[in-house]
């Protein structure tokens, strides 16, 4: 700091480590709000300042600093000082909310870990209060685009799957629908063999199955499941309405029936706050629709991992395995090279029909 009066750096070195302490917490307040003079957009100086006030007793000061260190950057351990301050405030939901971002961040943070057991332990979970601290958690994405695998069975004729999707989530995009809920919006193009189309799947006002012959498209089939495209994996207004909690282990599920009356079974990570899996059942208690999540940053097995990452720096938790049964109908998509929130433009999801 002798050497370099303006590096913002040295002075949140050395703050922030007295700080982390709780020694000098005067001198390192100093220190760290030096740091953020020079730097104030540094999510990492607010959150040093952050820390300091927090250990000076300045719970509510502290909280206020470290949600704007945390609008700043998306750091593990900003999320984790968050949940401190937002329990030592009283606000456990958020707390909850803040230490699972965190070790969405960073599975490897075994202290963050033990604070969401401590909590889970002493405040066992209610419906609502997992719902909350989900939808507090949740990283949102509205357009998903990737590289599709697999197979689709229409009356016993085999499509492969081969080629790039595009996805735009239910809510704020698609055509109503019952309950006044926005529906999905998907086109998957079905290649086969040297990469030749074979049709596209579309769900737009309605699910459609389209095949190519002799260049022209025509309509193969209407009555595909209406509900198989459902694959966002945070909480819909329904859930609490609908769904009864199960707690098993580290994994919560909820149970019950869906708008359209079909059973309903989701698997939520304890930890995490995310959705593993969502199932929708048939009459006969069988699998209709199940949607596999998971952490996109993760590594596959035998590969390197490929970052998947949101725009705030945080791995997405993005649908990876969809797979879907009706009487006529068979469908496994494997999902891959998947990116949020790219441009993406509507007409994608018009297709011409020869009639």
């Amino acid at each position: 700091m002798e050497l370099n009066p303006k590096s913002a750096a040295a002075y949140n070195y050395v703050g922030y480590s007295w700080a982390d302490r709780g020694v000098k917490l005067d001198e390192a307040l100093k220190l760290v709000s030096r740091a953020v003079e020079l730097d104030p957009d540094s999510g990492a100086y607010l959150d040093s300042l952050g820390w300091v006030l927090f250990r000076m007793g300045k719970v509510e000061d502290a909280r206020a600093m470290l949600v704007t260190a945390a609008g700043k950057q998306s750091d593990p351990v900003i999320f984790d000082h968050l949940g401190d301050a937002s329990e030592a405030v009283g606000r456990l939901d958020d707390a909850v909310a803040a230490w699972s971002r965190a070790l969405r961040l960073d599975p490897k943070m075994k202290p963050v870990r033990k604070k969401l057991e401590a909590v889970a332990s002493r405040h066992p979970a209610t419906l609502a209060g997992l719902l909350r601290r989900m939808s507090a958690a949740r990283v949102v994405w509205r357009d998903l685009t990737g590289c599709v695998s697999g197979e689709v069975v229409w009356e016993k004729k085999f499509y492969g799957l081969r080629g790039g999707f595009t996805y735009r989530r239910g809510g704020d995009g698609g055509p109503a629908r019952h309950g006044g809920q926005a529906a999905p919006l998907l086109r998957v193009d079905l290649l086969g063999p040297f990469a030749i189309p074979q049709g596209v799947l579309l769900v737009k006002d309605r699910p459609r199955l389209f095949g190519y012959a002799e260049g022209v498209v025509h309509e193969v089939a209407s009555d595909l499941p209406a509900d198989a495209w459902e694959w966002m994996p945070w909480p819909q207004a329904w859930w609490g309405e609908r769904l009864k909690l199960v707690s098993t282990g580290r994994t919560y599920r909820l149970e019950g029936p869906a708008p359209d009356g079909r059973a309903v079974r989701i698997l939520i990570d304890r930890e995490r706050l995310v959705v593993t899996r969502k199932e929708y059942l048939d009459a006969g208690g069988a699998v209709s629709l199940r949607v596999d999540y998971r952490d996109y940053g993760a590594a596959d097995a035998g590969k390197p991992a490929r970052p998947g990452r949101h725009d705030d720096g945080e791995q997405a938790w993005l649908p990876h395995e969809v797979e879907a049964r009706g009487q006529a109908f068979r469908g496994l998509m494997h999902l891959r090279a998947l990116r949020t929130d790219p441009p993406v433009d509507e007409s994608v999801f018009d297709v011409r029909v020869q009639k």
